[in-house]
């Protein structure tokens, strides 16, 4: 018996666009509240200096740039797509344009990944390499 399973190319994207507004919203957002502040500032005669501004409007988009990266990266070790069959166990990782096959007796382990109610699972092999497995890619299909 072959079980498979993929994200389709609207999931993909949701993912992606999901990710690309949550980051911008940090960045833009608090880049909006920071000039506010620096405007209230200025017209109650608060004097600022050039670093008091640089140090007031810098923040907010380098946090949504490095969570933007985070993200990215984090999402390395999931799966968009997976074949598995008596002997051997396939699948592509987020972002690898090649298939990584393994026997199914490399495989060490599996637990659920929960955050709010079951989300996937985590399958660990006997070298220490984990994926997650996200119950929308085993649900496809």
């Amino acid at each position: 018996m072959t079980i498979s399973g993929q994200f389709d190319m609207r999931q993909l994207l949701t993912e992606a666009r999901l990710r690309v507004f949550g980051c911008l919203i940090l960045g833009i957002g608090g880049l909006c509240f920071s000039l506010c502040l620096l405007q209230s500032m200025s017209i109650h005669h608060i004097q600022t200096t050039v670093v008091t501004r640089i140090g007031f409007l810098a923040p907010f988009p380098v946090l949504g740039a490095l969570l933007f990266g985070v993200t990215t990266l984090s999402n390395r070790w999931r799966i968009v797509e997976f074949t598995c069959d008596e002997n051997s166990f396939r699948f592509r990782k987020w972002r690898s344009a090649y298939e990584e096959t393994r026997v199914l007796s490399d495989i060490a382990g599996v637990r659920e990944y929960a955050g709010r109610g079951l989300l996937g699972y985590v399958v660990t092999f006997r070298d220490g390499a984990e994926i997650l497995s996200c119950i929308s890619v085993l649900s496809s299909y």
